[in-house]
This record gives C-alpha cells, sequence and structure tokens, in this order.
C-alpha cells in the first residue's frame, strides 16, 4: 500500500505536467498543435489506464472473483 502511495505521487505529477503542457498548447494556438495535443492527451489516457490497472491489482488482489461463485467456477 505504501508503494502504491509513492506511485500515486509521481503518477498525479506526470498527470499535471499533461495538463499543463496542454493548457500551454491549447493557448499558444490550438489548431497549430492539434495532433500534439491529441497525442498528449493519448499518453495521459494510457499513464491513467496503467495506475488504474496497478491501483486495482494491489486493493483487490486479496478479494475473490464474484464471477467465479456466481457461475459456480472453481
Amino acid at each position: 500500500m505504501i508503494d502504491l502511495a509513492e506511485e500515486y505521487k509521481a503518477y498525479d505529477k506526470a498527470v499535471r505536467n499533461y495538463n499543463q503542457t496542454i493548457a500551454t498548447l491549447k493557448k499558444e494556438s490550438k489548431e497549430l498543435y492539434r495532433d500534439d495535443i491529441d497525442k498528449l492527451y493519448e499518453e495521459r489516457t494510457k499513464l491513467m489506464r496503467e495506475f488504474n490497472r496497478r491501483y486495482g491489482e494491489v486493493m483487490f488482489k486479496k478479494r475473490g472473483n464474484p464471477l467465479k461463485s456466481i457461475l459456480q467456477i472453481n
């Protein structure tokens, strides 16, 4: 859990940096930097998904899969 907290700090900083860069590019010229902005959004989304996957692993690794019991699968 402590490792996850440290990962979150790095994740949060990276997301804030993406947001700041996107905002700066939009302010300069949204049309001129459209491709760059789209790429930054994609990278940010990838980072967010990775952190959410990691969070799920840490928080729910000891929980059983409810579908297995519902479907009676061993």
